[in-house]
């Protein structure tokens, strides 16, 4: 379940600043994921049992994004990108490089590239599709502190969002959608002492979750919804690429 499975390893290359150091938060910077969920609970019609959860046939992989800051404030991302920012040192006309974490679009020309393309200086953009909430945010406050015991956060997606999944533009049937709720919870497993990059690069653990779907009843269309809920189980592994502990510096 390593980074290097899931295609990100070619952007940790580029954006690798992993050097812990002292002052910064334990877990400050930026920390890339994947959660391998190979166990799901069973929902269907005449099923008794709604709460144990079973292996799946085939595990199913979402990547993660998560910063923690200086203070060990820790919010999830939807995307972030590697930028630069020239300076002087005060006294001489040394020009220097320090690298930004970008997750506030509007402020992406304010800033260089870090890699050429075409002629032209651009950002490294990392993201993930699979945790989605308001569309005007890009950071979402969890709980908790990344590699020590729980991380838990909370998304609500409304019926009437554009990413909803029971949406449909062109469908009548399927002009709005059901809220969806997700309740999700990493908890971080004990440190193996015989990997040198644990703790400073490396985490794992457990991940739980519950998606909760509002559901109209079959017969009325009209009446109170109820509520479906599908319980996960996985796996994750983070790996930290960077320990900018600040986003969108402007200093």
């Amino acid at each position: 379940m390593s980074s290097r499975k899931c295609g990100l390893w070619p952007a940790m290359l580029a954006i690798a600043v992993v050097l812990f150091l002292p002052g910064l938060s334990h877990g400050a910077g930026l920390w890339m994921g994947q959660i391998e969920i190979n166990q799901v609970n069973e929902v269907g019609f005449g099923v008794t049992d709604r709460e144990t959860t079973r292996d799946v046939a085939n595990p199913f992989d979402m990547p993660i994004l998560l910063h923690e800051d200086a203070e060990g404030k820790v919010r999830l991302l939807r995307h972030v990108t590697l930028m630069q920012k020239r300076y002087e040192i005060d006294g001489t006309t040394e020009e220097m490089v320090r690298r930004v974490l970008v997750t506030n679009d509007n402020l992406l020309s304010d800033y260089e590239g870090v890699t050429r393309r075409d002629g032209k200086l651009v950002g490294i953009r990392i993201g993930t599709l699979f945790f989605d909430f308001d569309q005007s945010l890009n950071e979402l406050p969890v709980s908790g502190k990344i590699g020590v015991g729980d991380v838990t956060g909370k998304l609500t997606l409304s019926a009437d969002h554009p990413h909803n999944p029971f949406r449909h533009l062109y469908h009548p049937d399927h002009r709005s959608g059901r809220e969806l709720r997700r309740d999700f919870t990493l908890t971080f497993a004990e440190v193996d002492p015989s990997n040198p990059n644990a703790e400073a690069l490396e985490l794992n653990g457990d991940y739980h979750e519950t998606l909760t779907v509002a559901e109209p009843p079959p017969d009325e269309p009209k009446g109170e919804p109820h509520e479906i809920s599908v319980k996960m189980k996985g796996t994750f592994q983070l790996e930290r690429v960077s320990t900018i502990a600040v986003l969108n510096d402007k200093q």
